[in-house]
């Protein structure tokens, strides 16, 4: 399973992102099964200092899971990690294993 948490360029959009993502995650770590969560650098909508403060929060509420930070090529918008298979496809792959 992988999950985002992402923000919106602006807070205008919907208040208070982070105390509502922080509620939603905490209320994630209660799931038994492990999250996969996949981020990359340069992502347009979510800084990788705010989805390691999002893990780091669902880890404190004893969430399981793994998180892997990803890099694309020069000048790419993270965001798109989806397009980049050899980056995370490895890491998928063991991730499915493990839930078989």
């Amino acid at each position: 399973m992988a999950i985002a948490s992402g923000t919106p360029l602006s807070t205008d959009f919907c208040g208070d992102f982070r105390s509502t993502n922080r509620l939603l995650i905490v209320d994630g770590a209660e799931f038994p099964e492990r999250f996969l969560w996949l981020y990359s650098e340069n992502d347009s909508l979510c800084s990788l200092p705010f989805s390691r403060t999002n893990f780091d929060a669902f880890s404190f509420a004893r969430g399981l899971g793994t998180m892997i930070e990803l890099t694309r090529a020069a000048g790419l918008n993270g965001h798109f990690i989806i397009n980049d298979l050899h980056l995370w496809q490895s890491a998928m792959d063991k991730f499915i294993a493990w839930h078989l």
